[in-house]
């Protein structure tokens, strides 16, 4: 894909690390190798960069599962996630920027036409992309930014949820054809974005659904909620978004909420399609750094969710 000028300003203050090689399969044989140790070098030569992409393949995560299993005989994918590792490490010692963008292989055939590129947070993705595709989603990852910035244009301003943050990539026999359109596909990433409802019909408008939303999550602060971990409810934002904050029970005065994790519950509209009827989204958040992941409360939490959910989408259609 060409570079537009618009770009100029990005590409002196980013880069890309990591090569293609070719064709391949699971794995990471299709792309050059960046020796962990060798990483800090690169990221020296390149004192001016703000945020730094980094290409990295599919399965670092799970090596202990196949076909990633048997792609990782002789190490190729544990020295891929150490030279991400390498990369997050540098990020945290000097306040460098990073995206790491994951692809299982290539393949210019990757889905039947029409079939659109996915994008999802951390290594989750086993599909092929289309060349031309991951080469449009690399230039508009290393563009997201502050509203404002220098390549603000090439996906909408605002989108800084792709920095420090790992992000999986396949098919792309289509891709958008707008910044709106990217912000929407990237949306995924934010948080990460843990569910996602169909559209409600048109009667259901922003007043309506966000009522329903804030009343949903006022029930998991009552006693017999179902959780083992006590929750915090409260708006987070303009009309139609709420959060349940996770508050574990601790010793002292000092409160943990904000920064032992929650679930953001958001009503919205596709950013491509002003035209849509609401939705609504639930997205990980606020846990501060070394906080556990309340895996658990939130599975309840979602299957509540999506089951409540879809039977309010029965009801405003019967």
């Amino acid at each position: 894909a060409g570079v537009p000028e618009s770009v100029g300003g990005a590409k002196a203050k980013g880069g890309f690390l990591g090569g293609l090689l070719g064709g391949g399969k699971a794995g990471p044989d299709f792309l050059t190798t960046v020796e962990p140790k060798a990483m800090a070098a690169l990221l020296k030569a390149m004192p001016g960069a703000g945020h730094v992409v980094l290409l990295s393949c599919a399965g670092v995560e799970r090596t202990n599962k196949q076909p990633y299993s048997m792609a990782n005989f002789g190490g190729g994918l544990d020295k891929r996630r150490a030279a991400e590792q390498a990369l997050q490490l540098y990020s945290k010692q000097t306040g460098l920027d990073y995206t790491l963008v994951r692809v299982a292989s290539l393949d210019e055939g990757a889905a039947p036409s029409g079939t659109p590129l996915k994008a999802a947070f951390g290594d989750c993705l086993d599909g092929a992309c289309a060349p031309a595709a991951l080469a449009d989603a690399l230039l508009r990852v290393l563009a997201s930014g502050p509203a404002g910035g220098p390549a603000d244009g090439l996906i909408t301003g605002g989108s800084t949820f792709l920095r420090n943050a790992s992000v999986a990539l396949e098919g792309g026999a289509a891709v958008p054809t707008s910044p709106a359109g990217w912000e929407e596909l990237f949306l995924a990433v934010d948080g990460p974005e843990l569910f996602r409802s169909e559209e409600l019909p048109t009667q259901s408008g922003l007043k309506a659904t966000s009522a329903w939303v804030e009343s949903w999550c006022q029930r998991w602060t009552e006693k017999g909620s179902g959780l083992t971990t006590k929750v915090v409810a409260k708006a987070t934002g303009p009309e139609g978004r709420f959060g349940l904050f996770f508050n574990p029970s601790t010793k002292g005065p000092k409160s943990r909420v904000g920064n032992e994790g929650g679930i953001e519950i958001i009503v919205d509209q596709a950013r491509d399609r002003p035209e849509a009827g609401f939705r609504i989204r639930a997205r990980r958040f606020a846990y501060g750094e070394g906080a556990v992941i309340k895996e658990m409360s939130e599975e309840v939490i979602l299957r509540r969710l999506k089951d409540d959910v879809a039977r309010l989408l029965r009801d405003l259609v019967n």
